[in-house]
């Protein structure tokens, strides 16, 4: 049993407003945000259309450079966990994860000219993997912060709110505005390699602004206990809201994994754009306006029955936006595309609000039942989902391409190809999220369940 089970810090310090702390750990979300956008949207694009590797080849390098960072997720959270610094627990992780992210973002990006295929796919191995694990030291640490910051089951949906609106702003600069910054550099390797640069100081900036705004925020002091990685294993099974919000998170996060990289091969090839960042600029900013519009929707929702009821009802609604992609064609008017934008923002707001609050409260009814202080742990296996999925999404996107015979040389496409493109636009992620839909029926921790907690750490 550990030997503690308090705040290093008690409130924040007065110099600091509520309002204030809120802002200074949403704003590293922008940086996350920007990377993962960055990698998600553009990546594959840049792999099959300007580096000219096949796609199912450029899925499974994707899917083999998240595998070293999803084995690196649970070590970091334990690494955070036991770290006692002058800065705390997790702010000294937070700033090297904004540095070798965003370096390595700038190298993935902009490649230098190889004599071979697999010299490029080498090179890229090799940053994918810096990218990556300069992501986790962020994140997982990162993610671990609300529940030391925050005991209130309802604030801590409040904080997300302001994630939310930061991964919004994010996923519309890296993901819509990824390409139209392309373009606009002239597009091919040089106008990536600008694109590389210019969101790679982004995420340096932004991540390192949360490892600052957080200084006077609440921690907890390390665990004194420790424990291998099968004890973490263990932790993570006892823990049945835990497994349950991992799993229905994991086939979300497939759909949105898939939903990301395609979306510019569905502009470009299906609807006709021959230069679709304009368009995808639109597209994302009708999506943020109205991921940023819903959350006082959401929040007013989960307060009236439940954040899995709220969380389950976005799912579906997200699900019906996504399924009537299988409408688009080439000259479709732009408001058509716009309306479906508006229902997949609105359901996105939810998803994430909902998705990240719940996040912390598994994490208390954990130290409820057992005294333990173990954020790290539980973030860093939610981090893990995180890229298991994003992980094996780009893999099967690629194959499906290359099933419907995507040609990578072409700026038209056969038949065939345009089917598959829609296929994973439409049909992939509906399935996903109606998977789980069906998975979040077995969620149980309410407001009152989590409060009535009784343990070595509760009720508090």
């Amino acid at each position: 049993m550990s030997t503690n089970s308090t705040s290093g810090q008690g409130a924040a310090p007065a110099r600091i407003g509520f309002k204030w702390l809120h802002l200074g750990w949403g704003v590293g979300s922008l940086g996350a945000a920007l990377f993962l956008n960055g990698i998600n949207f553009l990546l594959l694009f840049f792999l099959t259309t300007v580096l000219h590797i096949n796609p199912a080849a450029a899925g499974l390098l994707i899917t083999v450079g998240k595998i070293w960072d999803m084995a690196t997720n649970p070590l970091i959270g334990m690494f955070s966990d036991r770290a006692q610094t002058s800065w705390g627990r997790r702010r000294p992780f937070l700033l090297a994860g904004a540095i070798v992210t965003a370096a390595g973002f700038a190298m993935l990006f902009g490649p230098p000219e190889f004599g071979t295929d697999a010299a490029t796919i080498g090179y890229a191995v090799g940053c994918f993997l810096l990218v990556s694990t300069g992501y986790t030291l962020f994140n997982v640490p990162y993610m671990a912060m609300p529940a030391e910051m925050f005991d209130s089951y309802q604030e801590r949906s409040v904080l997300m709110s302001y994630r939310v609106i930061f991964i919004a702003i994010g996923t519309l600069v890296a993901g819509s505005g990824g390409k139209l910054i392309v373009e606009m550099a002239g597009g091919g390797r040089g106008g990536y390699a600008f694109m590389g640069l210019l969101i790679g100081s982004g995420i340096l900036v932004f991540m390192s602004l949360a490892c600052w705004g957080t200084r006077g925020g609440r921690f907890t002091l390390r665990e004194t206990r420790r424990y291998s990685f099968m004890d973490q294993v263990r932790t993570a099974w006892a823990n049945k809201p835990f497994m349950v919000l991992l799993l229905a998170k994991f086939t979300q996060l497939l759909g949105l994994a898939s939903v990301g990289p395609i979306i510019i091969f569905t502009f470009q090839f299906v609807m006709g754009y021959d230069r679709p960042g304009p368009a995808l600029v639109q597209y994302g900013l009708v999506n943020t306006l109205a991921q940023i519009a819903s959350l006082p929707v959401w929040l007013a929702i989960a307060r009236r029955i439940e954040k899995r009821r709220t969380y389950m009802l976005a799912a579906v609604i997200f699900a019906c936006g996504t399924i009537s992609w299988l409408t688009a064609i080439s000259g479709e008017p732009l408001q058509f595309t716009l309306l479906r934008s508006v229902v997949t923002g609105f359901a996105a707001g939810g998803l994430l609000l909902m998705g990240q609050s719940m996040l912390p409260d598994v994490i208390e009814y954990d130290y409820r039942r057992t005294g333990l202080r173990r954020e790290g742990v539980f973030s860093g296996f939610y981090s893990f989902v995180e890229k298991t999925s994003f992980a094996i999404a780009p893999a099967i996107v690629g194959f499906i391409l290359q099933a419907y015979h995507f040609d990578k040389m072409s700026k038209t496409q056969p038949p065939e190809a345009l089917q598959g493109i829609l296929m994973v636009q439409a049909i992939l992620p509906a399935i996903y999220f109606a998977a789980s839909v069906g998975v979040l029926w077995f969620y149980n921790l309410t407001e009152a369940k989590l409060k009535s907690t009784v343990g070595p750490g509760g009720p508090g």
